[in-house]
């Protein structure tokens, strides 16, 4: 399936960015108040149906008013997270993973190229409610650049919802996941904050993805930029790595030492948040006035989107544990 794999130790490190606790993530946009009055949540996908089946936001716990997902194009190219960005509670966004649990629990909403899916997104304190919205025909192959911009309508659901009816290209064909099939829906607020969830289209031939002929984006300027840019940062995460006492509290840790090394990304996400507070209480009167054309092009090295996804349901177990025994040797390696 169209899925990547990360390959150098750093990578390995910040793939480990599984979990986000929400002390560590207040500077960031995150916490309790997410610096847009006091809803950690700001807005979130509640559901999204086309033709049939519903999908879900992937990772993100649209129930549990402490979490939040934040998709900010700064730590996207700062290979700090993946195209789908991070969950206040659980972290970076394995968008393969997810994606599988998704199509395995029968989790995915079904549509056709030209056709509209409706989305149901629930707007928290003063979130900006205008969202743009883009489209990842593989499921998870851009990374930071190549989004298929798309166009969006938006309407006042009330009770603090907004309705999002989103038009797919006539032209579409998702060759993404297991099925060959998928593609990723991406939408966010001037404030970073949104929603990502899949979706699996009928009328096409399925891609055949297999792991030996799918390639990576990554070249070998890529990578020695990406590991350049991550030197400072390590020491504070092979320490934060070992002194965390379980590898689901290593994410927390990991991200912690990454935000704390690279302040610029706190005060990007910290800058986002309040210019774009101002209008949002002006803005959420309306909650949804119509708007379209949302495309969230970014612009960086493409390795910094992919994320440690398994590459073929079957064997996701087995790489799991793989990733398990990689990423506790990467950690000794660079403590070494």
């Amino acid at each position: 399936m169209v899925y990547f794999t990360r390959a150098l130790a750093i990578s390995a490190l910040l793939a480990l960015a599984s979990a986000q606790n929400n002390k560590g993530n207040r500077g960031a946009g995150g916490g309790a108040g997410a610096g847009a009055g006091g809803a950690a949540q700001g807005i979130i996908l509640v559901s999204a149906k086309g033709n049939s089946g519903t999908s879900g936001p992937l990772q993100l716990l649209n129930t549990d008013p402490k979490d939040a997902q934040i998709i900010n194009d700064d730590e996207i190219k700062g290979n700090v997270v993946n195209q789908c960005g991070r969950t206040l509670l659980k972290g970076n966004i394995d968008i393969g993973q997810n994606t599988e649990d998704a199509i395995a629990n029968g989790a995915v909403t079904k549509v056709t190229k030209g056709g509209k899916v409706e989305a149901t997104f629930k707007v928290q304190g003063n979130a900006n409610p205008q969202l743009k919205c883009d489209m990842d025909l593989t499921s998870n192959g851009n990374g930071a650049t190549g989004q298929t911009p798309l166009k969006i309508a938006q309407t006042n659901a009330g009770q603090g919802q907004v309705k999002v009816t989103i038009d797919l290209p006539a032209d579409m064909k998702l060759i993404g996941g297991s099925t060959g099939d998928i593609g990723t829906i991406r939408c966010r607020n001037a404030q970073n904050f949104g929603s990502c969830f899949p979706i699996q289209q009928t009328d096409t031939t399925p891609n055949v993805n297999d792991p030996d002929t799918i390639k990576t984006a990554a070249t070998g300027e890529t990578i020695k930029s990406v590991v350049a840019g991550n030197n400072k940062a390590f020491k504070q995460v092979a320490a934060a790595s070992a002194a965390a006492k379980t590898e689901e509290q290593q994410g927390p840790a990991v991200v912690d030492a990454l935000l704390k090394v690279n302040p610029n990304l706190v005060q990007s996400q910290n800058k986002a948040v309040s210019a774009n507070a101002v209008g949002a209480k002006k803005a959420n009167k309306g909650n949804g006035a119509a708007k379209g054309n949302g495309g969230a092009r970014n612009g960086a090295a493409k390795a910094g989107g992919k994320n440690n996804a398994a590459a073929n349901r079957k064997n996701n177990a087995a790489r799991a544990g793989a990733n398990r025994r990689t990423r506790r040797r990467s950690v000794e390696e660079i403590q070494a």
